[in-house]
C-alpha cells in the first residue's frame, strides 16, 4: 500500500513538473520546435528511402541510412536544446570564440586534412568523422554579427559601423568559399549577411550598396573560372527536354530530377519505390531529396514539404516580431533567410528554376555538419524567445499572479524587530508608532487567497511585477 502511495505521489510529481514546463512554453516556440521536429522526423525517413540503393551494396545494410541519420538528429536535438538554455551573456562569450574556430576550419580545406567532393572542395576529414566547414560557419556568423550589431546599436545609422566589420568578414567567409567552387553556399551565405543588415536596421541605402558589390563580386568570381561559365551559359541556352546530345552530360541530373517528380504525379508511386534513387538520380538524398520525394509521395508530399517550410518561416518571423533588442531580431532574422533561402534555392534547382548549386535542403537532408548546425541555429533562436518574455507571459510558475501593492508587500519578519520609524512612514509623530506596528504585524500574517470579485489592479496603484525566466 505504501509502495503504491509512493507510486502515485512520484508520478504526480512528474506530471506537475512537465505541466510546469509546457506552461511555461510560449506558443510560438512551441511551433517552432514542433514544425523543426516534423520536418527533421520526415528527413530521417526520406534519406533511409533515398540512400536504401547505395547502402545496401555499399554497406550491406539497407538500413545504415537510418540509423546514420537518425543518429545525427539525435546530435541536432541535442544542439537545439543546449542553445534554447543559453542566455545573452554565453552568446556574447561565444561570439568571437566561435567565429574564430569556423574561420580556421574554413581554412583547414586547404590543408591535407581537406578534400574534394561533388567539384567542390569544402570538405574536411576529423579522424572518422567528416565535416563541412562552411554549414558551421554560417550559425557562428549569425551570432557573432548579432553580438556586435547589438553593441553598437545606437551607431548603425553611420554606414562605417554598419559595414565594418561584418561586411569584411563574410566577404573572407565567401571568398575561402569561392575558391574551393562552392557557389552555392556563397550565394547562401551572401544573402544572410543581407538579411542581418536589414533586421538590424541598417540604412537601406547602405544595405544596396553592399549588395551591388556583392552582386558584382560574384560576377567576377564566376567568370574567372570556365566550369561556372559553362554552368551559367548552359542553363539559359540549352533546353535539357529537347536537346537530346546533352543527356550524358550537365543535363543528366536535371532531367532525371524532373522525371522523378512527373512520375510521383498526386499521390506518388509509394514510399520506397522509388526508380530513380537507383543509380539514376546523382544526390538522390542530399541535393536532390525532394525529387525521391516527388517520385515517392507525390505532388501531395511535395505540398506538405512546402507548407512545413512556410510554417517554419511564419514561426521565426513571430519570434523576430517579439525579439528585444537588436541581438535578438539579428539571431532571428539571420536564421530566417539561412534556412527558408536555402529551402528556396534547393526546391529550386529541383523544379527547373535555377542551375545545378549544390545545396542541401536544410532540416532535412543528409550531412551531420548541415544538420547539427540547424539544430543549434534554432536553439539560438529559441533561447531568444525565452529571454524576450513579456512580464506574466510564458512563465515557468503556471501558478497565476496579480500584481501586488508594493506598500503591503514587506519581507514576512517579526515586528518586533522593524523600527517604528521603519514600519510607518507616514504615522508622522511618535505617539503613532504602536498603532504602525500593529499594522505591520498584521501585514506579516499571510496574505488571504485573491477571489474572482477584487477589482484587477493599474498600473499608476502598483509596481510593474518584475520579468520572470521562461
Amino acid at each position: 500500500m505504501k509502495k503504491s502511495s509512493r507510486l502515485q505521489a512520484r508520478m504526480l510529481s512528474i506530471d506537475t513538473a512537465l505541466r510546469t514546463r509546457i506552461a511555461g512554453v510560449s506558443n510560438r516556440a512551441l511551433l517552432l520546435t514542433s514544425v523543426v521536429l516534423f520536418l527533421i522526423g520526415f528527413g530521417v525517413v526520406m534519406v533511409q528511402s533515398a540512400s536504401q540503393p547505395g547502402d545496401a551494396e555499399n554497406a550491406g545494410d539497407p538500413f545504415a541510412g537510418a540509423l546514420r541519420q537518425g543518429g545525427v538528429a539525435a546530435l541536432a536535438l541535442i544542439a537545439m536544446f543546449l542553445a534554447s538554455r543559453a542566455t545573452p551573456r554565453f552568446w556574447n562569450r561565444f561570439a568571437w570564440i566561435g567565429l574564430a574556430g569556423a574561420l580556421l576550419l574554413q581554412l583547414a580545406v586547404y590543408t591535407p586534412l581537406g578534400y574534394e567532393s561533388g567539384g567542390n572542395r569544402n570538405w574536411i576529414h576529423l579522424g572518422f568523422i567528416s565535416m563541412q566547414p562552411s554549414e558551421v560557419m554560417k550559425f557562428a556568423f549569425i551570432i557573432w554579427a548579432a553580438t556586435v550589431l547589438g553593441s553598437k546599436e545606437r551607431l548603425l545609422k553611420g554606414w562605417k559601423h554598419a559595414v565594418i566589420p561584418v561586411v569584411p568578414v563574410a566577404a573572407l567567409s565567401m571568398g575561402i568559399n569561392l575558391i574551393g567552387g562552392d557557389l552555392g553556399t556563397v550565394l547562401v551565405m551572401a544573402t544572410v549577411m543581407i538579411g542581418v543588415l536589414v533586421f538590424a536596421n541598417v540604412n537601406l541605402r547602405t544595405i544596396g550598396i553592399v549588395a551591388l558589390s556583392g552582386i558584382v563580386a560574384a560576377l567576377l568570381m564566376t567568370a574567372i573560372k570556365a566550369n561556372r561559365v559553362m554552368r551559367l551559359v548552359h542553363f539559359f541556352q540549352v533546353d535539357c527536354r529537347t536537346d537530346k546530345s546533352e543527356y550524358l552530360g550537365l543535363c543528366w541530373q536535371p532531367l532525371h530530377g524532373t522525371w522523378a517528380l512527373a512520375d510521383g504525379g498526386v499521390f506518388g508511386i509509394g514510399l520506397g519505390n522509388s526508380i530513380e534513387k537507383w543509380g539514376w538520380l546523382p544526390a538522390a538524398d542530399n541535393d536532390y531529396l525532394f525529387a525521391v520525394v516527388g517520385e515517392e509521395l507525390g505532388l501531395v508530399g511535395t505540398v506538405l514539404v512546402l507548407l512545413l517550410f512556410c510554417v517554419l518561416a511564419i514561426a521565426l518571423l513571430a519570434i523576430l516580431a517579439r525579439a528585444r533588442g537588436t541581438f535578438g531580431r539579428v539571431v532571428a532574422g539571420g536564421v530566417f533567410t539561412w534556412l527558408i533561402t536555402q529551402a528556396f534555392i534547393n526546391i529550386s534547382v529541383v523544379v527547373g528554376l535555377l542551375p545545378v548549386l549544390g545545396v542541401p535542403l536544410p532540416l532535412m537532408s543528409t550531412g551531420g555538419s548541415a544538420l547539427i548546425s540547424a539544430g543549434a541555429a534554432i536553439g539560438a533562436v529559441l533561447s531568444v524567445e525565452r529571454n524576450s518574455a513579456a512580464p506574466g507571459e510564458a512563465r515557468t510558475d503556471p501558478t497565476p499572479r496579480m500584481p501586488v501593492p508594493a506598500a503591503q508587500n514587506p519581507a514576512p519578519v517579526p515586528a518586533a524587530n522593524i523600527p517604528a520609524a521603519a514600519s510607518a512612514r507616514t504615522a508622522g509623530p511618535a505617539r503613532k508608532s504602536a498603532a504602525a506596528r500593529k499594522s505591520v504585524t498584521a501585514l506579516a500574517e499571510p496574505a488571504p487567497k485573491l477571489v474572482d470579485w477584487l477589482p484587477a489592479p493599474t498600473p499608476s496603484e502598483y509596481e510593474t511585477p518584475p520579468a520572470t525566466e521562461r
